[in-house]
């Protein structure tokens, strides 16, 4: 019916490969918040991308960009207090002027691979996570 139009093409799950560095892939994701805003105001607490994977093996990495800039790993987990899925899954700090109000380009690859792997990883779910002070 009238949601065929309406919805956009689904875009996970996506294939990363099997091995480092072989395949880019990248997503739109989309922000309403004004992240650079907030941050000029002093509002912003922290962004934090969350990347759900199937596959994941003790001792790969993944590679994340978001509008061409290099994500780092978050060394503290995320918090929501509601029970969501946001304390699973591969965390990434991101910097308020990364991300443009609208749509992004998020893109994803195997950074490192651990020797012992050989399926597939797979990227299920991203979301960003937006707290205010």
């Amino acid at each position: 019916g009238p949601y065929a139009i309406a919805s956009h093409p689904t875009q996970l799950p996506i294939d990363l490969g099997s091995r480092a560095l072989k395949m880019l892939r990248s997503v739109r994701l989309r922000v309403g918040d004004d992240l650079r805003a907030a941050h000029r105001e002093g509002r912003l607490d922290r962004a934090v991308l969350t990347l759900a994977l199937d596959g994941v093996q003790p001792g790969d990495a993944i590679g994340v960009q978001i509008n061409g800039v290099r994500l780092s790993r978050s060394d503290s987990p995320v918090h929501t207090g509601n029970g969501d899925h946001a304390s699973a899954g591969s965390h990434f700090d991101v910097p308020a002027d990364a991300v443009a109000r609208g749509d992004n380009t998020l893109t994803v690859w195997i950074d490192e691979r651990s020797p012992q792997a050989r399926n597939a990883l797979t990227l299920n779910e991203a979301w960003l996570k937006v707290t205010y002070r």
